[in-house]
């Protein structure tokens, strides 16, 4: 992996962490997860945890990328519900695919007791969470190097203890609009071969916010970041087709949220200045192995 790809991803996985812990204090959009200040400098730990600057961070985040800060507390809640209700099912496995600087590891780390754990990434972005992380504690996961586009998942999931013969959750957050239609193709195969119970979270873009991001809400800013950064969004699927995605996979939609229901169940008690709105071009899916 290249540098720049390295940097990338660490930045990457770098603003979703600023975004969590600056939310996680009293902002109308309180997001969960706190620990994800573990990960950022102690500059702006500090700046965030005086609540004038953090306040005014918070503006700046609103007026630049309008929507992120729900996005992030919407999209974590989420998928830490659904982590749960899995685990309370009595899921036995757990891989974060493209775990980035997700802590769920620690937040969760009760509950993931007794479940095989595997944290997925770049090796670059392993070896900063690993740096990092120790802040944290020790956690009870394998860390698995994979460049989606590139390595063979199954294989180095294999070779770290994965059993194909057991149920598991595979978390895949903020990861598909990232990568190329292959690689999201192989890893849904991947998924659909699962042992039955298994099941697949991930979030997506609108197919049309590739090539028309500013018919969105947030739509514009969002692809503007992320292309001059040179990370732009290479997959989409519209919203009416996530099921034609899934069934060749052999899999099958379990929830299917967007934008209007992420506001509806965790962001309608917010005032001003968010009011909840989240952006128009996210949905975040649910599929079970069929």
């Amino acid at each position: 992996m290249s540098d720049s790809a390295t940097a990338r991803a660490h930045r990457s996985a770098s603003s979703v962490a600023t975004l969590r812990f600056i939310s996680s204090f009293d902002d109308p959009v309180v997001n969960p997860d706190r620990l994800a200040g573990a990960f950022l400098g102690r500059p702006l730990r500090t700046a965030v945890r005086v609540p004038p600057l953090r306040r005014a961070i918070c503006g700046g985040v609103r007026r630049r990328f309008p929507g992120a800060l729900e996005y992030q507390a919407a999209r974590t809640r989420h998928l830490d519900r659904i982590l749960c209700e899995r685990l309370a099912e009595g899921i036995d496995q757990v891989a974060f695919l493209g775990v980035g600087y997700d802590t769920r590891s620690w937040r969760f780390h009760d509950r993931l007791r007794g479940a095989r754990v595997f944290e997925v990434d770049q090796p670059g972005t392993l070896a900063r969470r690993q740096s990092r992380a120790e802040a944290l504690g020790p956690v009870a996961a394998a860390r698995v190097a994979v460049d989606f586009e590139r390595d063979d998942l199954p294989a180095r999931l294999d070779a770290v203890g994965f059993d194909p013969a057991l149920p598991v959750l595979f978390l895949w957050e903020g990861v598909t609009m990232f990568i190329d239609e292959a690689a999201v193709g192989r890893t849904l195969d991947f998924v659909g071969r699962a042992a039955p119970g298994s099941s697949l979270a991930f979030d997506y873009v609108a197919r049309a916010a590739l090539t028309r991001p500013a018919d969105y809400y947030g739509g514009a800013e969002a692809a503007g970041h992320f292309a001059r950064t040179g990370e732009p969004w290479r997959f989409g699927v519209d919203p009416e087709e996530v099921e034609l995605l899934l069934a060749p996979h052999g899999l099958r939609t379990r929830s299917h949220y967007g934008p209007e229901d992420l506001r509806r169940n965790y962001l309608a008690d917010a005032g001003p200045p968010s009011d909840g709105r989240v952006p128009g071009f996210h949905g975040i899916v649910h599929a079970v192995v069929s």
